[in-house]
This record gives C-alpha cells, sequence and structure tokens, in this order.
C-alpha cells in the first residue's frame, strides 16, 4: 500500500518494504526506521540521492556500497545502528556523494577507510560516538 504523506512525498507502508522498493526506480529520497534488515539490495534506485537510515533500520554488522553503486547519491545518514561494526566502500561506489552523516553508532570503531576516495564528499559528521 502507498500512501500521500503530510509533506507531499510517499509512504511505504508493505512489510518488507524493500521488495517494493527495488521496483520503484523512480524513489529519490528513501527513509527506514525500524525494518530490522540484516542484508540491502538497494544498487538497483538509480534515482536515490538521499538515504536515511533509523533505529535499526539496518541489523548488520557490515553495511557495504557496492562498486559502481548509488551513482547518484549525494547524502547519507545513518543513525542508532546499533549493530553496525563497519561500513565498507567499495572503488567507484557513491561518487556523487556530498554528505555522509554517522549518529550514535555505538560499535563503529573506525570511519570507513575509503573517504579519501568520495570526490565530491564536502560534508562528513560523526556525531555521538565511541571511538
Amino acid at each position: 500500500m502507498l500512501a500521500a504523506s503530510k509533506n507531499g512525498g510517499i509512504n511505504v507502508k508493505i512489510r518488507p518494504p524493500l521488495q517494493l522498493v527495488s521496483k520503484q526506480t523512480q524513489f529519490r529520497k528513501l527513509f527506514l526506521k525500524k525494518t530490522l534488515y540484516s542484508k540491502f539490495a538497494l544498487k538497483d534506485l538509480p534515482n536515490l540521492s538521499f538515504l536515511c537510515l533509523l533505529s535499526s533500520s539496518y541489523i548488520g554488522e557490515i553495511l557495504q556500497f557496492p562498486n559502481r553503486g548509488f551513482q547518484n547519491l549525494k547524502q547519507i545518514l545513518l543513525e542508532s545502528l546499533l549493530r553496525l561494526k563497519s561500513i565498507v566502500i567499495e572503488d567507484g561506489a557513491l561518487p556523487s556523494l556530498e554528505k555522509l552523516q554517522l549518529v550514535f553508532i555505538p560499535r563503529l570503531k573506525k570511519v570507513p577507510s575509503s573517504l579519501n576516495k568520495l570526490p565530491k564528499l564536502e560534508v562528513f559528521h560523526v556525531i555521538d560516538m565511541s571511538y
């Protein structure tokens, strides 16, 4: 079921929502909260420019952005992902990323080593982390 939100966007109310999302390539912004996914298959979203994973939307230990994945993604917000230990950004992934925010990810002990390979990254926020 799709429903219009108050701000004019679309709310996905299907469980699990990623089955629908993977077929809806026109999405530009995606917010997930408490979806309890341990694997993602979002690379088929060529128009996605903003990804927000909040409060147990991802419960895996490693979040991987694949080679040539997310070509148009400009902003990522990762918040309250309590099991996440590592973020892997493969060569060629996220070439358009301008802003990366990591907020309260207590098991993440270091920032992704490949940040220097993101040519457009301008803003990197680390908030409430235990480095």
